[in-house]
């Protein structure tokens, strides 16, 4: 809890990567313990920006979704917990190292909900890339049929300027393109 601590106080992605390297060393990850840091994060990600803001959804990139042991725990628990329409956004923002299975029941859950929209489709772009050069499967099918019900035909030229993102046609054209054997 220190490192939390000084993060209020320090609010920089060093602290929370030491949180949780250090919580890793000890061998003792409480499961109390680590939902409390959980509630941390979504805590504070459900509120307007502020400082600490961009290292606290860096941290939940790279220390909690990346993480082979933390991801699906972390998923898990942000879905059970009621998670603001904020905090969605921020999870679906962060979402390429989640397992695509996992990913496209909160897609479809979603769907209904046209505001959820771009961030599904920023999610799913950016899985598509993320699985270059990681061991993320992606479902290219299913994204495809997702990607072709979204509703952002007023956003697809704002989405495809987005600096260093590939375009909405690429993306097509990728999840259109069988996997190689």
């Amino acid at each position: 809890m220190l490192s939390l601590q000084l993060f209020d106080h320090f609010p920089t992605a060093y602290f929370l990567m030491n949180l949780w390297l250090n919580y890793r060393i000890t061998g003792n990850m409480n499961p109390e313990f680590t939902k409390m840091i959980f509630q941390t994060y979504q805590d504070f990600l459900s509120k307007p920006a502020s400082d600490g803001y961009e290292a606290m959804e860096h941290s939940l990139f790279f220390d909690l979704f990346q993480s082979p042991e933390l991801q699906i725990d972390a998923w898990n628990y942000f879905l059970e917990n009621h998670p603001s329409e904020t905090f969605l956004k921020i999870m679906l923002q962060n979402a390429p190292p989640i397992p695509y299975g996992i990913k496209d029941k909160l897609y479809q859950k979603l769907m209904p909900n046209t505001g959820f929209h771009v961030p599904i489709y920023r999610s799913i772009r950016d899985s598509c890339t993320y699985t270059q050069g990681y061991s993320v499967e992606l479902d290219k099918p299913k994204a495809l049929k997702t990607v072709k019900q979204l509703q952002i035909g007023e956003d697809i030229s704002k989405l495809d300027e987005e600096r260093g993102r590939v375009t909405y046609s690429q993306i097509l054209l990728f999840l259109s393109t069988p996997n190689a054997s």
